[in-house]
């Protein structure tokens, strides 16, 4: 019900803005300046064919209102009935020969799109143009207002000069440039078309014309036995003939507007077989040849216009001439037949230079058009069809294409083995990660000691590592390394290096350091190094025993300060092997606590190409934040600190921190 209320609200619409265009557009004609002999020149005529098209039904009544609506405040009579009717018929037969009659392009739901169309358009055009001028020059000689041909010549010539080229240009403008969507009847597209059920069309169609022909050469017969077979101009004098009213001048007004009339009641139906999953709607935007056809139309309706504003001006709208001389009506239709006849013969060009424009560049660009939106959608499995090219340019273009779609194919296929073995590589460095987080050690159950740990490798294996081990009921070890380069090299040589560690726990500190350098000297093709910091915690000496590799200084906080652990600087493991490292001793006070990390802490930098460095490091450590908080939660501080320093810039290096303290 809702669906209705919508549709029957747009007709309503419809109907008024159609109404109030046409009356907008006919108020000049009751002007003496647009009088010619019995008939107007009508601008209004431009508006018929396109609101049918575009409104449909609901736009040809509204058509028809607005012509009585102007009738009411001129000439109204008995003939404004059959001005309503012809208007209606002006309006209604574009729209309903559109959708039935000559299927060019296969019948596809377009409009002016190509030249096949562009030919069906100026037909209905024509054909609108002089059935329902018939109907209209019929119905008033049948009652007795004008004859047949003093209505039917001038109101033809007129309405076919603006409907022709106005017209015309204002349905590619409607459509083509302001873009508003032609009216289309869904239900009737739902259906398979048949095109042989509208035979009856096509005979009416024939038989309106053939009743216009036999009318014309009975009443040209009668004008010449009138006028003693002379005739030196029989298209104008035919316009001035009064035929004497006989009853074969009745039956051919009967037959021509039973003929027309009788296009209204035949049914608009394709057929009963409904077209599965269709989807009618007009195709978006707009295609190339319909802007090249708008342009012909706009240039050629310029044309026209001016060239008929040239003899308005000298032979009609001069008040003199129109006073003396008695043959400016004949003029004026002259004038107007040449310029439709010059119409029709540019449109007529324009459909065979647009016929082989399509052949030559429109057709191709659109099969190669489709061929890339195929491309894409069919996988990029699509093979460009063969093409009757001649230009050259165009040549090229699907060459470029053919070979660009090639490239893509064979890209495509790289990048997904490339893909592959990424994926294949990633499943590896993760369970390369799961093994490398497996090797360090699980949190410490102690009474005697605190240890808190954290890592991040910057890729998804690194080089650095912790260790701790309680060595005994008093003693604790306590390790940090960082291995030159980061990845899976890296891993690999921590790995190692943990491994050696591991196996020589009960050796003191400076021990550790000699055994693991020389095993790691003895197998390092590639040159690596490692730093490493080693202590051994004992809690019944209150001693920290300690040797550094070339490590960064631990922070220590012992006896209320806050402090680097520093020591004689010597290299990392990997350099030299038979070197001696030092043994360092600390004494320890009741608040110690040792912060060990590496240089992916004090060396975190930001967007700005700032460092965390030593200085903010130590600060942070000195501070009541730090100091006040639990040590489960220092780690956290230190973390967060160097988090917001680098605000989101990319970490560049391993990140470690292990702190520890006696309980």
């Amino acid at each position: 019900m809702k669906g209705i209320t919508v549709s029957l609200k747009k007709h309503i619409l419809y109907f008024f803005v159609s109404m109030a265009v046409f009356s907008i557009l006919n108020l000049p004609s009751n002007w003496d300046l647009f009088c010619i002999g019995n008939a107007q020149l009508r601008i209004s005529a431009i508006f018929p064919v396109p609101a049918g098209l575009i409104m449909g039904p609901a736009g040809a009544l509204g058509c028809a209102a607005g012509n009585l609506f102007s009738d009411m405040f001129g000439n109204f009579s008995i003939s404004s009935v059959f001005g309503f009717l012809a208007n209606f018929l002006y309006a209604w037969i574009p729209y309903r020969l559109w959708h039935t009659l000559l299927p060019v392009e296969n019948h596809k739901l377009k409009f002016v799109s190509s030249a096949n169309t562009t030919v069906k358009f100026i037909l209905i055009t024509v054909f609108s143009t002089l059935a329902s001028m018939a109907v209209l020059s019929a119905g008033c000689e049948l009652v007795g207002s004008y004859g047949f041909f003093r209505l039917f010549v001038p109101t033809v010539m007129c309405n076919l000069f603006f409907s022709l080229f106005g017209g015309t240009t204002l349905f590619l403008v409607l459509t083509n440039l302001i873009n508003i969507k032609p009216y289309v009847p869904k239900k009737l597209y739902q259906n398979q078309y048949i095109h042989k059920r509208y035979i009856a069309d096509y005979i009416l169609c024939c038989l309106t014309m053939l009743l216009l022909l036999l009318k014309t050469i009975y009443t040209c017969l009668s004008f010449l036995k009138y006028n003693n077979g002379v005739s030196d101009d029989l298209f104008c004098s035919l316009s001035d003939f009064v035929n004497t009213y006989d009853i074969n001048t009745f039956i051919y007004d009967i037959l021509i507007i039973i003929s027309v009339l009788s296009m209204l009641f035949l049914p608009m139906c394709r057929s009963r077989k409904p077209v599965s999953g269709a989807v009618v709607s007009l195709p978006t935007g707009t295609e190339l040849s319909s802007h090249i056809i708008a342009m012909f139309f706009i240039c050629t309706s310029l044309c026209s216009i001016i060239l008929f504003g040239v003899f308005e001006y000298l032979f009609i709208s001069n008040a003199f001439l129109r006073s003396t001389d008695d043959s400016l009506y004949h003029m004026t239709l002259r004038t107007l037949f040449f310029i439709n006849l010059f119409g029709v013969s540019v449109i007529s060009l324009i459909c065979i230079l647009l016929k082989k424009l399509e052949k030559s560049v429109i057709k191709p660009i659109s099969c190669i058009s489709e061929y890339c939106v195929n491309f894409v959608q069919n996988g990029l499995a699509y093979e460009l069809p063969d093409l009757e090219i001649n230009s050259s340019e165009i040549l090229q273009l699907a060459s470029s294409c053919s070979k660009m779609a090639s490239d893509i194919v064979k890209y495509v296929e790289s990048v997904q083995e490339q893909a592959k073995k990424e994926e294949k590589a990633r499943a590896m460095l993760e369970a390369a990660a799961k093994i490398q987080m497996g090797i360090l050690p699980i949190p410490l159950q102690s009474e005697s000691f605190e240890v808190y740990t954290y890592i991040k490798p910057a890729q998804t294996v690194g080089g650095d590592f912790y260790d701790f081990a309680q060595l005994d009921e008093d003693r604790l070890l306590v390790c940090i390394a960082d291995v030159s380069s980061k990845g899976l090299p890296a891993a690999m040589f921590m790995a190692e290096a943990n491994m050696v560690l591991k196996c020589n726990r009960q050796l003191s500190a400076e021990m550790i350091l000699k055994k693991v350098n020389e095993i790691l000297c003895d197998n390092n093709s590639e040159n690596m190094f490692v730093t490493v910091f080693i202590g051994i915690i004992n809690t019944k000496e209150k001693t920290l025993e300690f040797s550094n590799a070339g490590h960064n200084f631990p922070i220590i906080i012992n006896g209320g300060t806050t402090e680097f652990l520093k020591s004689k600087p010597e290299p990392p493991i990997g350099f030299f092997s038979d070197f001696n490292y030092s043994l360092h001793k600390a004494h320890l006070e009741a608040d110690f606590e040792l912060l060990l990390y590496t240089d992916g802490v004090n060396e975190a930098e930001n967007s700005k190409g700032e460092f965390f460095g030593n200085d903010r490091l130590l600060t942070l450590c000195k501070s009541d934040e730090y100091k006040s908080a639990p040590i489960e939660s220092h780690i956290d501080i230190l973390i967060k600190s160097v988090e917001k320093f680098t605000d989101g810039a990319m970490q560049s290096d391993d990140i470690t921190a292990l702190t520890v303290r006696m309980k």
